[in-house]
This record gives structure tokens, sequence and C-alpha cells, in this order.
């Protein structure tokens, strides 16, 4: 009986109509302005929209987080969990400041802290925006280049990137902490992005003293 139903199951599953692309630019939208009334609508008609793709490529999920909307990416969460697990990527993962995840990831495919995501960032990038110095730790062990490159016209280092994020910072942030881990990694605090800016500079202009003396400046008040 348990082999016959489950066969109907995967019938039912095979023939059951895919979600139609209005619905799924519907949610794309919803995510885009943080509407999360709208998200939770579509997500409760259609669960396997947790893990539907941006138009811009990764996530939505992925796309939430970094757009700041908090509630509408523990919505995708919450949902994807009912539904099989969370099954972050390793881009998800370091984006969120999960290290436990990142961990797996990377045990699953060794090559993915080399793979650029969506907008050119490599999951290093990811890590250090958040402030994620486990994170961070895990990638630079396991083969991550400290100094790598976005891949975009910004031309960004992960430290650029740790630099940009203190200014988001969440709690359990340790952006000075991911700055020395980098640094450790033989990161160069004077690379400069594309437009001159180097991390120091960026961290001066922000007035960030923590991150100023992490990456070697003179302290606040010298």
């Amino acid at each position: 009986m348990d082999g016959m139903t489950s066969s109907s199951e995967s019938q039912a599953a095979a023939t059951r109509p895919a979600t139609p692309p209005a619905t799924i630019d519907e949610l794309r939208r919803a995510v885009r302005r943080g509407d999360l009334e709208v998200a939770r609508t579509l997500l409760e008609v259609d669960p396997s929209l947790g893990r539907a793709d941006s138009a811009g490529g990764g996530s939505l999920l992925l796309e939430a987080i970094e757009r700041e909307h908090d509630e509408v990416a523990d919505l995708f969460l919450g949902t994807r969990a009912r539904t099989g697990g969370e099954d972050l990527d390793l881009h998800e993962a370091c984006a969120l400041g999960r290290p436990a995840a990142v961990r797996r990831a990377i045990t699953d495919d060794a090559l993915a802290g080399e793979t650029a995501g969506p907008a050119g960032f490599l999951p290093l990038h990811r890590a250090a925006f958040r402030g994620d110095a486990d994170s961070v730790m895990l990638l630079l062990e396991t083969g991550a280049d400290a100094s790598a490159r976005s891949e975009n016209a910004a031309r960004l280092t992960p430290l650029h990137s740790a630099v940009a994020g203190h200014g988001r910072a969440r709690p359990q942030s340790e952006h000075a902490a991911v700055i020395r881990a980098l640094l450790a990694g033989g990161a160069d605090p004077l690379a400069e992005m594309d437009g001159g800016w180097t991390p120091l500079a960026a961290a001066t202009q922000a007035g960030a003293a923590e991150l100023i003396e992490a990456l070697g400046g003179a302290p606040a008040g010298a």
C-alpha cells in the first residue's frame, strides 16, 4: 500500500502544472519591494517558490537578504524548512552568516568558494560584508583568495566588502575581526577598487575608527 501511495503521489507531482511565470514575477516584485504580505500569500499558495530564482541570478532568498528585507528572507527560510529543509547554498550561507552551513557547502563542493554569484561577488565578499569572521576563516582555510576581486566593474576585494558592510552591521557582526583575518591571509589594505578607493581610505571616510586601526591606519585622535 505504501509503495502504491508513493507511486501515485509521484505521478500526481509529475502531472501537476508548473507555477505560472506571472506568479514568479509577482513574487520577484514583492521581494524587490520588501512586500512581506504579498510574498507570504504567494508562498502559502505555492511553497515550492521558496527555492525560486531571482531574475538577476541566484535565489530570491539571497536577493531578500542583500536588499536587507530580513522579514521576507525569514519567510523564505521558514518555507524551505517546511518543505525539505533550508538547503542553503554557499552564497546564501555566507550572506546569512551561517558558518555551519558554509562548512557543509564547502564539504559538498570544494570549488564552490571560487564561484562568483549574482552581481559578480564571491562567497568571501558576502561573508566579509556580513561581518562573519568564522565563515571568512573557514573560506580562507579551504583555499579562498583573500585578495580576490569581484567579477564586476567595481573590482572590490573582500576588505572593501568588509568596510562597506560595517555601515550596515547586524547583531554579532565582527567586521574588524574579518579584516584582521583577511590581512593574515595576505590581503592588501591599500588595494584599489575601481575609482581608486582603498579599504583604508573608505574606512577613514566613514570614520570607522575600529576598522581604521585593524587596517593599520592611525588610531582615532592620533
